[in-house]
């Protein structure tokens, strides 16, 4: 986990005073997040907050991202709500630092599921997918295989290098204008979702949301919830595409080409955490966790739609 900025109780107090929140129980930082910070906050009256301190985004990017989470609150979908300060204000700035100030989600992050709850994900997803799109999101997704070149002249002979040029030929000949385009959530993985009482899912942190393929986010949940120990659990894709087509049927050609999407999501997330964790943030940690991004998407390239559908 990346913390970029840290507050202390003094700056936290000063900052809920902005929002008319004047005593404070409880603070700690969260854990997870490699390009926000965020603290837990308990106030009085048993309130409670997440604080988001956006460390790599503009103001006006911030500022999209609150009208996003509006957007979902008006259409029903449960998320993350924002929290006006007192004049109003969805976003502020603390240190010009853009900040969100976000209620809490009673909740646990875990990392494997049961069916039910698979199954209720990929209802979710769906109902993501028919809230009509705002016009201000991007029209594509951030870390699609248009970057997959960005990694410089250092590791240009690295075999990880190789292998994407090789994967993304395949991606892009998945790629078709007549595949359906949705708003995608782009990074549903299991610590982008709180399990509450009642196996009850809230996808969460809509940071690379977008206007993009729907099956590209149902590939990346693939990827996200239904794998263990680097390998796709076949029982649980079924049970996540049943609870997506609970609402959605999806067409010939999205069943078609989900395979493609699924390799394509992992071959993005290992081209995430190659170059997070080798070029802008280096980790002797976290340096080789692409590796298990690389497995899943061969295994996912090897799969048959039968595997896939069940």
């Amino acid at each position: 986990m990346a913390v970029h900025i840290r507050l202390n109780k003094a700056d936290i107090l000063e900052i809920l005073c902005g929002y008319n929140i004047n005593s404070m129980v409880q603070f700690c930082l969260l854990e997870g997040g490699s390009t926000n910070t965020n603290y837990f906050v308990a106030a009085d009256h048993q309130r409670k907050f997440v604080l988001t301190i956006c460390d790599t985004k503009s103001f006006e990017e911030t500022l999209m991202l609150a009208k996003l989470l509006d957007h979902l609150d008006n259409h029903q979908f449960e998320t993350s709500k924002v929290v006006r300060d007192k004049a109003g204000e969805a976003v502020t700035l603390f240190k010009q630092k853009p900040m969100l100030l976000k209620g809490y989600i009673s909740g646990k992050v875990i990392d494997q599921y049961s069916q039910k709850v698979l199954q209720n994900i990929g209802t979710c997803l769906a109902r993501l997918h028919q809230i009509p799109v705002p016009d201000y999101i991007p029209k594509s997704f951030p870390y699609g295989e248009q970057i997959f070149g960005d990694l410089g002249n250092r590791f240009q002979t690295h075999p990880f290098v190789k292998w994407l040029v090789e994967k993304k030929d395949t991606i892009k000949k998945s790629l078709l204008s007549t595949l359906p385009k949705s708003l995608v959530h782009g990074d549903v993985f299991f610590n982008n979702i709180i399990v509450g009482e009642n196996q009850h899912p809230v996808i969460m942190d809509f940071e690379e949301a977008g206007y993009y393929y729907r099956i590209f986010d149902l590939g990346m949940a693939i990827v996200g919830v239904c794998c263990k120990e680097g390998s796709i659990v076949l029982s649980d894709v079924h049970a996540l595409i049943k609870g997506y087509q609970d609402k959605i049927k999806l067409t010939p050609l999205e069943k078609e080409n989900l395979r493609a999407f699924i390799v394509y999501a992992a071959v993005t997330t290992a081209f995430w955490r190659f170059r997070q964790f080798n070029l802008v943030y280096p980790s002797d940690h976290s340096k080789e966790s692409y590796r298990e991004m690389v497995h899943i998407a061969d295994q996912a390239f090897n799969l048959s739609n039968e595997e896939i559908f069940g």
